[in-house]
């Protein structure tokens, strides 16, 4: 984002040839056009996307209130640009509301290795992972996380929400939490460290605007376990593939709330 920007009342009168809706065109570096970029206005619902030619428009949500305008697509950077440009002493300036179009240009996120990955399937009978990783190719690219009791491993549904998984996918890693919808990061830079049995991912967070390592360390290979680091946290996790392979608990409700990890019934 190239200024933070909030929304801004605007007074009528002095913007009386702004439009009722925003448009524009999404190109690359090469200046050719970017199609089905999904265009949004911050903090807002509504949405619309680019045709072949990059063009888009999209309808204001409210005709006395200018955002800032959000520009996503799988294997570009996101941009965040503001419609209003104003600084003390200097003539306000506005993007996307003229009858003119406003031209915006994507960056491709710069990745070293290819990170659409390929699933490594387990083999039948065990849920054995490579001892290594020589390539980023090798690493599997859905995780779900994994629990231990006297018994074991397991997988264990809660009472609320969903058990956690990690996903790789067209160059972002998504961490899905418990109740929270899954969070989105670029992924800036591929590292494997010293013997190949841990990797890290500089990623990056787009919505805070900050960067933060990501680790992945195969500490069982033989059960498929492997432990993810990342903002101070600790997940042991295995390949989703392998997920019928361990036992599974869940915490039974609604019948009546236990605390978390208090198993009601394995299935």
């Amino acid at each position: 984002m190239k200024q933070a920007f909030c929304l801004l009342f605007l007074i009528l009168c002095s913007c009386g040839s702004v439009n009722d809706f925003y448009q524009g065109r999404v190109v690359d570096a090469q200046k050719k056009p970017i199609k089905n970029v999904v265009v949004s206005e911050l903090y807002r619902g509504s949405q619309t996307g680019t045709d072949t030619n990059g063009y888009f428009k999209l309808k204001r949500y409210s005709s006395g209130f200018l955002g800032d305008l959000v520009f996503e697509k799988d294997g570009y950077n996101t941009d965040t640009i503001p419609t209003v440009w104003h600084q003390a002493g200097e003539t306000t300036e506005y993007r996307f509301v003229k009858n003119d179009t406003t031209i915006v240009s994507l960056r491709p996120i710069e990745i070293k290795e290819k990170l659409d990955l390929t699933v490594t399937q387990a083999k039948p009978g065990n849920r054995a992972i490579p001892t290594h990783w020589e390539r980023l190719s090798d690493i599997q690219k859905d995780w779900i996380e994994i629990k231990e009791d006297s018994e074991g491993y397991l997988i264990y549904e809660p009472c609320d929400g969903n058990t956690r998984t990690i996903s790789i996918k067209n160059g972002y890693l998504y961490v899905q939490y418990q109740l929270e919808p899954a969070y989105k990061f670029s992924m800036e830079k591929f590292t494997r460290i010293a013997g190949n049995q841990s990797f890290r991912l500089d990623a990056y967070d787009e919505v805070m605007q900050t960067s933060f390592p990501v680790s992945s360390e195969i500490i069982d290979a033989k059960n498929g376990l492997v432990k993810w680091k990342f903002n101070d946290e600790i997940w042991l996790m295995t390949p989703a593939e392998n997920a019928d392979k361990f036992r599974k608990i869940k915490n039974n409700c609604p019948d009546y709330k236990r605390n978390e990890l208090e198993f009601l019934e394995e299935k």
